[in-house]
């Protein structure tokens, strides 16, 4: 009856054990779960930030072509000026050959 009861107590210890091991086992896919959501929602909100911050970097390249392409003009315009001041120059100083 001794050997009975201690393989009583045998098999409770044995059954508190796995009791206990299936509590922390359990107690570690919930830390596990909640880690995952909040990874989760770290990527998403990132996700998010890079998404709005992309359509930003959009809109304002998209502010630039105008403005790129008015100095541009500004620059063809400015050597058109120039073209038209050498111009003017070469034609007076030829009249000025002609005429002295």
């Amino acid at each position: 009856t001794i050997a009975v009861a201690e393989v009583k107590i045998t098999a409770i210890e044995a059954h508190q054990k796995v009791d206990n091991l299936a509590r922390k086992t359990k107690h570690r896919e919930k830390e596990l779960e909640h880690k995952l959501a909040a990874e989760q929602a770290e990527r998403e909100r990132v996700g998010k930030e890079n998404q709005k911050r992309n359509q930003e970097l959009a809109e304002q390249l998209e502010a630039l072509r105008p403005e790129k392409f008015k100095k541009e003009a500004a620059d063809e315009q400015a050597k058109k000026l120039l073209k038209f001041a050498e111009l003017k120059e070469e034609k007076q100083n030829l009249t000025r050959k002609l005429f002295f």
